[in-house]
């Protein structure tokens, strides 16, 4: 629907009243700007694809809570205020990219609730505060990208709880601190772990270097702060 077509202007509400059959909606890779319409709320949405516009304001209450959705992209645009709590209690999305925003707030602990999640970007807003605990209750989860967000704290050793189905772990450039955990080195299908740009403290275990290779269950890419020794990273910034 409309997708990389260079339109421009504000998204009409109107044209969905009445559109009560319409499940996926792509108007990504346009110009177009003004807020997010309130009227998707009433539709039996499955996607919603807006990434790369310059759409601004905050997302519409409910917009998350649509039952039947499934798959959300409204990444790069400018969009702001709390982070949209409803998508965060959602057990239908399984893909979920909020990325280059300016959203603000904690990550949500009703995140748990999200028992179909597999891939999570949240990079370059504008967050706080640590980790949820019920972060590490998502058994399905793939990729989590959290790179430049201003989160802080300490790095659990309940992240070995993903080591099911975890592939991608970005943290990179924000404001973690304490010791590399050693529930990482459970994340045996773990390609990349990006963890550069914190106040990170002390060493890369012997065991977490073992899982550094080229093969397709192997760490392709590990980076650390530079107050992190290690014999076995890419990068040390």
């Amino acid at each position: 629907m409309a997708g990389s077509n260079q339109l421009v202007g504000p998204i009409p509400g109107e044209i969905f009243t009445g559109a009560s059959k319409l499940k996926d909606i792509d108007l990504s890779y346009n110009m177009l700007t003004g807020t997010i319409p309130s009227e998707l709320v009433q539709l039996p949405l499955e996607v919603i694809q807006l990434e790369k516009n310059a759409l601004l304001g905050t997302v519409p209450q409910g917009l998350g809570s649509i039952a039947s959705l499934n798959r959300v992209e409204i990444s790069e645009n400018q969009l702001s205020g709390p982070l949209p709590g409803d998508f965060f209690r959602n057990p239908s999305i399984y893909r979920l990219r909020m990325n280059n925003n300016r959203f603000t707030g904690t990550l949500p602990d009703t995140i748990g609730r999200m028992t179909a999640l597999e891939n999570l970007w949240l990079q370059f807003n504008n967050l706080s505060g640590p980790l949820p605990a019920e972060l590490f209750d998502l058994m399905d989860l793939e990729t989590l990208d959290l790179e430049g967000c201003g989160l802080s704290g300490p790095l659990s050793n309940d992240f070995a709880k993903l080591h099911n189905t975890l592939r991608k772990l970005i943290l990179s450039n924000n404001a973690f601190t304490g010791t590399i955990p050693r529930g990482f080195e459970r994340l045996t299908r773990l390609n990349t772990l990006l963890l550069h740009g914190n106040t990170l403290t002390g060493s890369v275990s012997p065991a977490l270097c073992a899982e550094k290779g080229d093969n397709f269950f192997d760490i392709v890419n590990l980076t650390v702060p530079v107050t992190v020794s290690c014999s076995c990273c890419d990068l040390q910034v």
